[in-house]
């Protein structure tokens, strides 16, 4: 994901200065700003680099802990950044946009006969009532087309396990 300096040095906790000092040191740029614009960097790139940089000193334990400490939150930010400019919808906002979705779909089915009859006179209540019958079988289908159990929970769990190693909720 492309991110600016600013962005950049909130997602690893640093100043813009220090951004600055550790592209002095090689820190990769996908392209410099011009006219007052900021330098643009990839964050994968940046991660690898800050990784290689820091196995390239010593291996100190809790220096490794903390880089995989850094790359997890800079993944968690990087899909929350995903989320929120929409390329990544939660499972549960999708849930209930297309349970909202159902509903009116539904309302406006099981309006079809009555509006039938109402434009049509000439048909009896047998074949309205045969109308009505088939909608709601179709619409009974329907419902059983939800998101298999086993499927929600592994996206259920999937999302825990995200908001615990983020330190977040997601809601």
């Amino acid at each position: 994901m492309k991110v600016n300096q600013t962005q950049l040095a909130d997602w690893y906790g640093v100043t813009v200065q220090a951004i600055r000092n550790m592209q002095k040191d090689g820190l990769p740029v996908e392209s410099y700003g011009k006219k007052g614009k900021p330098n643009i960097y990839d964050s994968v790139k940046v991660t690898e680099w800050r990784e290689n940089k820091i196995k390239s000193v010593h291996m100190d334990p809790l220096k490794t802990e903390r880089t995989r400490l850094v790359k997890t939150q800079a993944d968690i930010k990087e899909k929350l950044l995903k989320t929120i400019n929409a390329e990544l919808l939660p499972f549960e906002l999708m849930n209930e946009f297309h349970g909202k979705q159902t509903q009116i779909v539904k309302q406006k089915l099981l309006t079809i006969p009555s509006t039938i009859k109402n434009q049509l006179p000439g048909i009896d209540n047998k074949t309205v009532a045969f109308i009505s019958k088939k909608i709601k079988e179709i619409l009974n289908g329907f419902d059983k087309r939800k998101l298999p159990a086993d499927l929600r929970k592994q996206l259920v769990e999937w999302v825990k396990r995200m908001e615990n190693s983020a330190g977040f909720t997601v809601e």
